[in-house]
């Protein structure tokens, strides 16, 4: 599809726009935990890139699968729940879809090196707020300093390293999302810039469980036959070794932290450390509980109803299903306010997919990640150099949605949209 000169800088600019937005998602535009500022920008771009892929019968194939996926939620979504229910998970997924489809535009027509350049200053701005924040909690400049870049950026103040979001979590997902971006320089230049090595730091002083999972999950995806086989063992032993530092690092600075400081993330792992068993640990820590339950009963619910429940549907039917777990919650103000408003949501995107969609859905996103690991593998052979980053950028985009069940989580679609970007500029014997 090609667009004529002066249409194209306009569409570039908002979408340029839109990217670099990404990492501010709690700035108060929208009454909603997850804010992300950058569906202004891109949606409404994506949505007329969208038609011209139409009208001109040049949907590719990742787009064309992603369009039979909403088409049949939305419809299905329609036939099972009612109407403003099925609006409210709607949207969401619109916007996810849509924003797929303009990063992905805007991939395929910018070198990757142009965006990741002005990414990474915005990065180096983050580690600079982070190091504000630590020494506003140790008193060394005025805790007030904290207090206004928190009402800045949210409109909230933790207690926690928040950087430009609510709370340390979301943080921790900032820092996640930072992390291919900064591989993609340590491949193209032989170094890490310093401001990741602040970053990394802020990650483990905040110490967010699930940062820590997300993390480890693309760990554990890093062995799968499909993928370890295709790497050398030079990039093996470099991975080993990374690893093996990183759990060092994590180890000395829990134990520095277990000795000389208090607070939230002391007292939960003194709760784990307490416990004996794993459902005492659930019914300890609120926030274990529900990262941990709420999956779960998505999947139990995709187990009695494998065709789905249709979007929005998860939060009924949790209300019967959370009175069939083991563990005493009654305690747990968050779930109570869920069972009460009907508002609980899976906690996990894939979870969300099984049980609101289905088979037919999970269908649908298997033969998109085949298609994506097919572009994987096309780039990797094609750009050996960026072999790291690639994967790295593949398996964190994999793994960012475990402990986050929206449709419209930007870095998801990010990371895809990239993958799938870099491959038809490829294609088209342009580099990156």
């Amino acid at each position: 599809m090609k667009l004529s000169p002066k249409i194209i800088n306009p569409l570039h600019t908002l979408l340029l726009c839109g990217i670099l937005l990404i990492p501010f998602m709690s700035l108060p535009v929208m009454p909603s935990d997850y804010r992300p500022i950058s569906i202004f920008f891109i949606v409404p771009v994506s949505i007329f890139i969208y038609i011209k892929y139409l009208i001109s019968l040049k949907v590719k194939k990742d787009i064309l699968i992603l369009s039979f996926f909403v088409f049949f939620a939305v419809v299905h979504s329609l036939i099972l729940q009612p109407l403003t229910t099925s609006l409210r998970a709607i949207v969401p997924l619109l916007c996810g879809f849509f924003s797929y489809i303009g990063i992905n535009y805007y991939f395929q027509r910018t070198r990757v090196i142009t965006i990741f350049n002005k990414l990474t200053i915005l990065f180096a701005f983050i580690a600079i707020v982070g190091i504000i924040e630590v020494l506003a909690m140790k008193n060394l400049i005025p805790y007030s300093i904290k207090s206004f870049i928190g009402e800045i950026f949210s409109g909230k103040v933790s207690g926690r390293i928040q950087l430009i979001t609510m709370e340390g979590s979301w943080a921790a997902k900032i820092i996640i999302f930072a992390i291919p971006i900064y591989v993609y320089h340590y491949c193209n230049k032989g170094y890490f810039y310093v401001s990741f090595y602040i970053l990394l730091l802020l990650f483990l002083l905040i110490f967010s469980l699930e940062g820590f999972a997300i993390i480890g999950a693309a760990l554990m995806f890093r062995f799968f036959p499909i993928l370890f086989n295709t790497i050398t063992f030079k990039y093996k032993l470099k991975y080993y070794l990374y690893l093996l530092l990183f759990i060092i690092v994590t180890f000395l600075i829990i134990q520095s932290v277990l000795s000389n400081q208090s607070g939230y993330a002391i007292e939960r792992i003194y709760k784990f450390l307490d416990a004996n068993s794993f459902s005492k640990i659930l019914s300890l820590d609120d926030s274990t509980f529900i990262r941990v339950i709420y999956p779960y009963i998505g999947f139990l619910i995709f187990w009695d109803n494998p065709f789905g429940v249709g979007l929005g549907g998860y939060a009924e039917s949790f209300n019967s299903y959370i009175k069939t777990i083991p563990v005493e919650y009654s305690h747990f103000p968050e779930v109570m306010g869920d069972i009460r408003s009907l508002s609980a949501d899976p906690k996990n995107l894939y979870s969300k997919i099984f049980s609101e969609i289905g088979i037919i859905g999970v269908i649908f996103v298997i033969c998109f990640l085949f298609l994506q690991l097919r572009y994987l593998k096309y780039n990797i052979n094609y750009l050996p150099k960026y072999k790291l980053f690639f994967f790295t950028n593949f398996l964190l985009g994999l793994t960012c949605v475990i402990q986050f069940g929206s449709f419209a989580y930007l870095p998801f679609w990010f990371a895809f949209a990239v993958n799938s970007g870099i491959y038809f500029r490829f294609r088209k014997g342009l580099n990156i």
